[in-house]
């Protein structure tokens, strides 16, 4: 079953605003989910798969949402500030005063990394999920995946991703951990 927890502030300004940005021809709306103004573009430009431009936004768009991500809750997966932010933004509290309960609240927690995104963005309650098994058919379902290639390459998100099999390529969506995977960041 899912369940819907606190609005956090809205994030104004950020880099999936400036990729958007970057098609001054393509009206975006930044209250719509991200990836289906993503495919809206897409459509406006009449890109179909294995478009050269589609696939130069497609990898840029990527990397604006690590970005955005990483400048709204941090990168440094040692700052407990960054997991606090989580924390808040999962409405989870009260909210851990030290580095491993925080990590532990976070990880026991399922919950979309896109939607997470998106409601700091937008201000709206992020929906989390009481199992693994409910959050993994919402996200293939709803097709919500998180880009998993660029984010291993920053400290925080690494940490934060878990890989979830769709039937063509694994993508990683979100924030998931075993009771073995939440014990380790106890230690």
């Amino acid at each position: 079953m899912a369940h819907y927890r606190g609005t956090p502030p809205v994030h104004t300004d950020d880099q999936i605003d400036a990729f958007f940005s970057h098609y001054p021809d393509f009206t975006y709306q930044r209250d719509q989910p991200i990836y289906s103004e993503l495919h809206h573009m897409y459509d406006t430009f009449n890109w179909r798969r294995e478009n050269p431009e589609r696939e130069e936004a497609w990898k840029k768009f990527r990397v604006a949402v690590i970005e955005t991500f990483n400048s709204i809750f941090g990168s440094d997966a040692e700052d407990l500030a960054s997991w606090q932010r989580i924390c808040r933004s999962l409405g989870i509290t009260p909210i851990p005063q030290g580095l491993s309960e925080a990590r532990k609240a976070v990880v026991q927690t399922h919950v979309n990394l896109v939607d997470l995104l998106e409601s700091v963005r937008n201000g709206s309650p992020v929906e989390t999920f009481s199992t693994l098994e409910e959050l993994r058919k919402y996200t293939v379902n709803e097709g919500r995946y998180f880009p998993k290639e660029e984010a291993y390459e920053g400290g925080l998100l690494r940490y934060l991703l878990r890989e979830i099999l769709n039937d063509q390529t694994v993508f990683s969506v979100f924030i998931a951990a075993s009771d073995h995977e939440a014990n380790d960041y106890q230690k």
